[in-house]
Order: C-alpha cells, then sequence, then structure tokens
C-alpha cells in the first residue's frame, strides 16, 4: 500500500515512534516505583549512566529517521520509475 510506504518513510513519524519504543523499555528500569537504577551510586556512575541512556536515545531515534529518509528516496524513486514506464 502506497500509504503504508508513504508513513513508513516520514521522518518525524519514525522519530516519534522511536523514541517513545525507547522510552517504553527504559522508563520501568528507571522508574522510582519499580527499581531505582541509581540507588546506592556516587554521583559520578549516575551521570554516566544518564548520559548513556540520552546517548542511547539519541542513537535509537537517529536510526530511525535515517531509516525512514532511505525509505522514502525509494519509494519517490519507485514512484517515478512507474511515471516513466
Amino acid at each position: 500500500m502506497p500509504e503504508r510506504k508513504l508513513r513508513n518513510s516520514n521522518k518525524w513519524i519514525q522519530g516519534i515512534e522511536a523514541a517513545v519504543g525507547f522510552l517504553w523499555v527504559i522508563f520501568p528500569i528507571a522508574s522510582k516505583e519499580r527499581m531505582n537504577i541509581f540507588q546506592g551510586m556516587s554521583i559520578g556512575e549516575s551521570i554516566a549512566i544518564g548520559l548513556e541512556i540520552i546517548i542511547g536515545f539519541i542513537i535509537v531515534v537517529g536510526v530511525a529517521i535515517i531509516q525512514s529518509k532511505m525509505r522514502k528516496e525509494e519509494w519517490e524513486e519507485e514512484n517515478n520509475s512507474k511515471k516513466f514506464d
């Protein structure tokens, strides 16, 4: 379906989906109600874990955006080649 391919190639939709998915996994781990991963750690260790989470978030969202751009280019190439046939 062309609509599905277009949706999968929208960088904003893919970025938001990746961000929500990442937070869906990380939030329960870092949540105070379930398990406080920072308990008993020094400030330096807490900052290091926080930075790792932020960097992981950026990587996951970045990869999703890059993939969506690639899919959009492929989709546009397919449609342009079909127009000339």
